[in-house]
């Protein structure tokens, strides 16, 4: 199941709505996990993180337009 993680960024914009089961979504807070955010390799807020099979195939930084995110959603969805 393809992973959205967020860090400071909402990137669910009711995306959870649309794509239902298909898709899991996550937030990761940097100002209290400072040690994931290192392991990740986040070095900009906001960053959202696309994961399939616990792999990252996508990264976006910096805030994005809706339909950036959901072209991002989709293209890992065809991964599947």
């Amino acid at each position: 199941m393809p992973v959205v993680a967020s860090v400071g960024a909402d990137a669910e914009f009711g995306f959870a709505n649309e794509y239902g089961p298909q898709v899991k979504f996550g937030r990761l807070y940097v100002d209290e996990h400072a040690q994931v955010g290192q392991q990740f390799g986040i070095t900009s807020i906001s960053a959202v993180m696309l994961y399939k099979d616990g792999q990252v195939v996508e990264t976006l930084i910096g805030v994005q337009p809706k339909q950036r995110y959901a072209a991002a959603i989709d293209q890992v969805l065809q991964l599947v």
